[in-house]
């Protein structure tokens, strides 16, 4: 096919207009409504992708540590030094699992008393586990009850040791 183009009183090209319909085997009726169309499903599927992300935040997620207060008296983020943890709680949340951690990092430390307080369904049953403390004591109890309150208990003769010598640096974790 060649193709020529048409030139005017002045010897430059123009380009002649047409109508729709004296353009052979193209229906433009239909390419126009098949365009429209595609922009509709392109802006359909753009909202459905923003719906996908705005839903994915509700089941994917990560609090960060967040600190929690303790009882007047007991001294928080005394271990570990600069590479030490802080005390603090966190919970990722991938669809329905929840991974909830708790981390001690506190001294002055009371036996048999309840010392801090979770959020409100933070806790969601009990748990009790074993924590660091010096070298010369036994492992030190946490019970954490699903209300959220945090207790310590003592073994033995450590209830009878100075509460400003007991410490707690652990970190627990769990899964819901």
């Amino acid at each position: 096919m060649e193709i020529k183009y048409p030139l005017d009183e002045n010897e430059e090209q123009y380009y002649a207009a047409t109508h729709k319909k004296a353009v052979q085997g193209i229906d433009l009726d239909t390419l126009e409504t098949d365009v429209n169309n595609l922009k509709g499903n392109i802006n359909k599927n753009n909202q459905d992708i923003q719906e996908l992300f705005n839903f994915s935040k509700t089941v994917v997620g990560d609090t960060g540590w967040v600190d929690f207060q303790v009882l007047p008296g007991i001294k928080k983020n005394t271990k570990g030094g600069k590479s030490g943890f802080k005390t603090g709680i966190r919970e990722i949340r991938i669809g329905h699992v929840r991974m909830k951690s708790i981390r001690f990092n506190v001294e002055n430390v009371p036996h048999n008393v309840q010392i801090a307080q979770m959020p409100v369904g933070f806790v969601t049953v009990n748990h009790s586990f074993y924590a660091t403390t010096d070298g010369n004591s036994a492992p030190v109890r946490v019970s954490i009850d699903k209300s959220g309150g945090i207790s310590i208990y003592l073994a033995g003769s450590d209830k009878d040791k100075p509460q400003s010598e007991i410490w707690i640096y652990q970190q627990y974790t769990w899964i819901e």
